[in-house]
């Protein structure tokens, strides 16, 4: 407890004391920095304006060998509700390596220039945006909230960051957009370097102007009223789409590579309460595999994930030692931790940079140790076999050789001599199989509903999680709430019961409703009244898009595969027809089949989905959304009777008919007995005669 205090006081509470002493800087801004110029009155569509303002200039100058950036922005009102977004200003820094100095900050008001910048009415605060992910990276903003501030006015700031990573040794890397999402007058991108600089471009075809003076390199990038990014849902987040320049001086990954072994290197021996845990596990485990499990296990639950990431410690990760003693890490800390573990086994292991978002576009964009946002870990086998880990995860199910591990699609492998990203391919289907069983005792009349569902990899994982995180109550009323939108009335009779495999990484998940009047009056058929089947394991597969054409590729969760059985026990035999609904791309694979049984008065259906790669081409999205509303077409499926039939519709209908023909045969044989005795009798009278 009193260490749980401890670091939050140095987290939190000194940080804020600290903060509340920070003034910041004003001066000239440096001799290198160039006048940028620019329209007041640009050439943009003003049907395209947004929230009120328009972006006359964006200035973004950068002087590698002096580690300074300078920012300039020039923004002008066009409309009263622009003047909330407009009148406060921001600038973001890491104070363990950058100071921020402010140069101007006015406002151009017709011909009048209002200074606005005055130190003591800067704010300094430290946002955390990562917090909710339990990230800390340390960074300050420094806000200012101008006053009198008027529809027409524009808005002219500037300041410079000066300070670069020290890890970066001399290495420069960045990128740049050329747009934005509402109109720009003009985008200044200018770079003086000590060294060439290789670039690359996405979406325009501009090339830099190029100068060397001496030693010294200059590019820059000049676009005028660029078109706004036309903005879409579900733009799949490796893409890169708006017109973009990166720049670079690695040559290649190799270079990435050495870079990150400095990093990740280890120079103190473990420690002995390290050395006593990993000799705890290889006497508890015989064989390799199960040795990889229970590291991996140790590292996902035991050491759980905080990420203290100030300064150099956002690329640099703790000791081993002290992430062992201290039980806490982020992604580097507990993906080295457990290497080292692996390692002093004999075990072969290597930590994995790995892109969360730009995942396959590592593949085309120029090398750069920057464009990583998480570390995992590599496993070679004695067998030659290899395997990734995710040691953020937790409760994470399966044995070594068939854990899940997310579809980050490229990685690079920080090992000495290595000097290429490597294709990761995610072996999980994630499948989801759900049995509903309904049944109905009869025609408008109650109902009781059975589910058993069961999760596979990633999918168990999350339900695994989320029975450890909840209370088994709540878990049930979330459940009826869930149903109880397709069946009101619905009650759960019983708290679900869970199965977990854990070796198979399977969590099986069973419930059990009733439902005191199933059917329900139809809203557009008011004559009618129905029960209705909806494939609910779909739900949030597809996103819903009310549109039919689409400029940009969606991005689809993958991989998934999801497979939904409907058993409905019928009172009474039903007029349905088997029928079978397809729909097949390049996307997904999707199957339903309605199957009716005569004999046992028996509805099944099944729906089949499987989804096979992450994206829909702008091309393709036509056909993708012909297929989808397919499915949507078929998600619900139900049967219905008109009230007037109820008075004479029996419940049980074939009993009703046995007893008619059973009514009709004894009338037959009462027939034939008495014609019997008739006959019978008249031979009698023509004997006696």
């Amino acid at each position: 407890m009193l260490k749980n205090y401890i670091l939050f006081l140095f987290v939190f509470v000194l940080p804020i004391a600290t903060i509340a002493q920070i003034q910041i800087k004003t001066g000239n801004k440096s001799s290198w920095i160039q006048d940028t110029d620019y329209e007041l009155n640009p050439a943009i569509d003003n049907d395209e304006i947004v929230q009120g303002a328009v972006t006359l200039l964006s200035d973004y100058q950068t002087n590698v060998p002096l580690q300074q950036t300078y920012y300039r922005f020039v923004n002008k009102i066009t409309d009263p509700v622009g003047i909330q977004a407009i009148s406060n200003i921001s600038a973001v820094y890491d104070p363990t390596y950058q100071k921020l100095i402010f140069h101007s900050l006015k406002i151009l008001r017709g011909d009048q220039v209002i200074d606005k910048l005055n130190p003591v009415d800067f704010q300094v605060i430290k946002r955390e945006l990562n917090a909710e992910n339990y990230l800390y990276d340390g960074s300050l903003s420094a806000m200012i909230y101008l006053s009198d501030v008027r529809n027409g006015d524009i808005i002219d700031y500037d300041y410079s960051i000066i300070g670069f990573n020290p890890l970066n040794k001399g290495e420069f890397t960045d990128g740049y957009i050329l747009c934005d999402y509402a109109p720009v007058g003009k985008i200044n991108v200018s770079i003086l370097s000590d060294k060439s600089l290789k670039y690359q471009l996405y979406n325009t075809t501009l090339k830099p102007e190029i100068e060397k003076t001496g030693d010294t390199w200059y590019y820059q990038w000049t676009v005028n009223n660029p078109e706004p990014f036309y903005y879409e849902e579900f733009i799949p987040t490796w893409e890169i789409n708006m017109p973009t320049v990166y720049v670079s001086t690695y040559n290649n990954w190799k270079q990435v590579i050495d870079w990150s072994l400095e990093l990740f290197e280890i120079d103190k021996p473990i420690s002995a309460a390290l050395r006593e845990e990993i000799t705890s596990i290889e006497n508890d485990n015989s064989s390799e595999g199960e040795k990889i499990q229970s590291v991996l296990n140790f590292v996902q639950n035991e050491i759980r994930y905080l990420g203290l990431e100030y300064g150099i410690s956002g690329y640099k990760p703790h000791a081993p030692n002290q992430v062992f003693d201290q039980r806490y890490g982020d992604c580097k800390d507990k993906s080295l931790l457990m290497v080292t573990m692996l390692k002093e086994m004999g075990i072969e292991a290597y930590p994995v940079l790995i892109s969360t978002t730009m995942k396959r576009s590592l593949n085309e964009i120029l090398p750069s140790p920057y464009v990583f946002n998480h570390c995992t870990v590599k496993v070679v086998a004695d067998d030659g076999n290899t395997y990734f880990y995710d040691p953020t995860i937790t409760n994470q199910g399966g044995l070594f050789d068939n854990v899940h591990f997310p579809n980050y699609e490229y990685g690079l492998t920080i090992k000495k001599g290595n000097d290429k990203l490597e294709s990761i391919e995610s072996k999980s289907s994630n499948l989801t199989t759900v049995k509903e069983v309904y049944d109905l005792d009869k025609v408008n009349g109650s109902g009781k509903f059975h589910v058993t569902t069961s999760y596979h990899n990633i999918e168990a994982d999350r339900i695994r999680e989320y029975f450890k995180n909840s209370s088994l109550s709540n878990i049930a009323k979330e459940y009826e709430a869930y149903y109880a939108n397709k069946h009101a009335g619905i009650k759960i009779v019983k708290n679900p019961e869970i199965i977990d495999d854990f070796k198979k990484n399977v969590v099986t998940i069973k419930e059990e409703y009733i439902v005191d009047s199933i059917w329900k009056e139809i809203p557009d058929e008011p004559e009618n009244i129905a029960v209705e089947f909806q494939a609910s394991a779909l739900d949030g597969v597809f996103s819903v898009l009310n549109t039919d054409s689409r400029k940009h590729s969606i991005e689809l969760a993958y991989p998934v595969t999801k497979s939904l059985e409907t058993i409905v026990n019928l009172p009474e035999y039903w007029n349905i027809e088997n029928e079978t609904v397809e729909a097949k791309n390049d996307v997904f694979n999707y199957n339903q089949k309605i199957n009716y049984n005569k004999s046992q008065n028996q509805l099944v259906i099944k729906n089949d989905l499987k989804i096979l790669k992450p994206i829909v081409e702008a091309k393709d999205f036509k056909d993708y959304q012909n297929d989808v509303q397919k499915i949507n077409n078929n998600y619900s499926y139900a049967i219905f009777i008109p009230k007037d039939n109820l008075a004479g519709f029996s419940s049980e209908p074939i009993m009703a008919f046995v007893k008619i023909i059973f009514y009709f045969l004894i009338f037959i044989a009462i027939v034939g007995v008495i014609t019997w005795l008739v006959s019978r009798n008249n031979k009698k009278k023509v004997n006696q005669v």
